[in-house]
């Protein structure tokens, strides 16, 4: 469900936003999710923890070598 939701990129910086929870509500119709908010609380750790990860990322790569 998770890599089903679209990026959101600050095409500027090249920056992770997060995923566009836009067609959630379309995706847990077609997947049958009934706990809805079980499942949004999973995506949003995995976001929080990808969103981390691209952060650490951009700033290693900010650094000196």
């Amino acid at each position: 469900m998770y890599y089903r939701l679209p990026d959101k990129w600050d095409t500027a910086s090249g920056s992770y936003l997060g995923k566009d929870y836009g067609p959630v509500e379309m995706l847990f119709g077609l997947f049958l999710v009934d706990e809805k908010r079980t499942a949004l609380d999973f995506i949003s750790m995995i976001d929080v923890a990808r969103q981390e990860i691209f952060s650490n990322k951009q700033e290693a790569r900010k650094k000196p070598h």
